[in-house]
């Protein structure tokens, strides 16, 4: 099975495989903010989804030789990106770290418009209902336009599951939102009287 690509991608590809780091670039720059958007997601924090991105771009320009357009450019990267994003998972903080996250006494207002932001997004429920698999096949899919396919080979899971758990995904964040609207309209009824 081989998917089409841009023939600008293919081209950039083959260059960068030749060993330009031009080339390589366009590629780092053409897919940097959607992979970071990604692993900022799935990341227990910011700085571990800037290093997983790091780590995923040095792993890809290291490996480059060995990619072959049987799958998108893209759905190659994410599995290397998930990769990485595990492998910074496992390992503990450090004190130094611990201490940067409960360092900040209050929120400021940019924080916490971001914070009451976050608390009514989408994706920020699908991160607190779903399970990790179940997350990132909804996430590669929807957000980053894959296919199923690519999903599934993205995630190591066959077609199936990853059809089954797409459609078990939307009706379990669907389930999750109504509930998080009735509590919501619920205490703006409260307020109003």
């Amino acid at each position: 099975m081989t998917v089409r690509q841009p023939e600008s991608e293919l081209i950039l590809i083959d260059r960068a495989q030749q060993g330009s780091v031009d080339a390589f670039e366009k590629l780092v720059f053409k897919y940097q903010d959607g992979l970071y958007r990604f692993l900022l997601a799935r990341a227990h924090n910011r700085a571990d989804a800037e290093d997983a991105l790091q780590e995923a771009f040095v792993a890809a320009y290291r490996y480059l030789p060995s990619y072959r357009p049987r799958y998108r450019f893209s759905t190659w990267l994410f599995t290397i990106a998930i990769r990485q994003l595990g492998r910074l998972s496992k390992r503990q903080p450090t004190p130094e770290e611990i201490s940067e996250t409960v360092s900040c006494e209050r929120p400021g207002p940019e924080q916490l418009g971001i914070q009451a932001e976050q608390e009514h997004s989408i994706w920020r429920t699908a991160r607190a209902t779903l399970g990790d698999a179940q997350f990132t096949a909804m996430w590669l899919f929807y957000v980053e336009d894959m296919t199923v396919a690519e999903v599934g080979a993205a995630i190591k899971r066959p077609v199936s599951w990853v059809k089954v758990n797409l459609m078990r995904s939307r009706q379990r964040l669907g389930r999750a939102l109504q509930l998080d609207n009735s509590e919501h309209s619920a205490t703006v009824t409260e307020v109003a009287l």
